[in-house]
């Protein structure tokens, strides 16, 4: 679990960076949304998850 959350952050942080670059955007607040973003996704599958075991 520390490797898959290690992973996560890294990820959003330099695909926020990355966006950020491509968008002319602030950096903090890009990786903010791509978090936003990842989480509401996940939160979004939680109960299709649920309802399939």
């Amino acid at each position: 679990m520390v490797w898959v959350s290690t992973g996560v952050a890294v990820g959003s942080a330099v695909g926020g960076l990355i966006l950020s670059y491509a968008i002319d955007f602030p950096s903090g607040a890009t990786i903010v949304l791509m978090l936003a973003v990842l989480y509401l996704l996940t939160s979004g599958l939680r109960p299709w998850r649920l309802s399939r075991s």
